[in-house]
């Protein structure tokens, strides 16, 4: 992934964070990418001045640290915005949407990029089929801005859910 993929990887989140999220990245926001590898989301990011930093289960220094995605630290209310395309990789999704809606500021976004309706990979401990009963029913604080199909990306995704938390009402 620090060899010939990188460039592949970094082009194409520099590509989904300047479209799909062009309209709501601004330079100085703060960003938490979730399972993020090596770090090339990471990147794209900071190439856009946003203030990021990864997190995944093996940290790749300076831009992915040691973290788990079902108990994130940071404190609530900590990012603008919260990337990653590895759903289909928690143990437990509510408990990782729990975590996203807190550490995300009222007015934060969320892009979740996935695979659904796909074989899954040998790392993936849930499949998505419907988005709507799978993923969308598990927010309790946010709105969703986005759900939709999109063309197989580079990293095999071929749909994208983007939220924005709404209010911090922890019932």
């Amino acid at each position: 992934w620090l060899g010939e993929e990188w460039d592949l990887k970094l082009n194409g989140f520099s590509d989904i964070f300047g479209n799909t999220c062009k309209n709501i990245l601004e330079e100085g926001m703060s960003a938490l990418c979730i399972g993020a590898r090596t770090g090339q989301e990471v990147v794209a990011l900071k190439n856009l001045g946003i203030n990021a930093i990864g997190i995944d289960l093996v940290e790749c220094e300076p831009h992915v640290v040691l973290g788990d995605m079902h108990d994130l630290d940071y404190d609530d209310n900590s990012f603008d915005f919260v990337f990653t395309n590895v759903f289909d990789h928690s143990l437990y999704p509510s408990e990782m949407i729990s975590e996203v809606e807190r550490v995300l500021k009222i007015g934060g976004y969320f892009l979740l990029q996935m695979q659904v309706s796909q074989e899954i990979d040998d790392y993936a401990e849930n499949e998505i089929q419907s988005v709507e009963d799978d993923i969308v029913t598990l927010f309790e604080h946010s709105d969703v801005v986005v759900n939709r199909n999109i063309p197989r990306n580079f990293a095999g995704m071929n749909w994208e859910l983007l939220t924005i938390k709404v209010d911090n009402d922890e019932e």
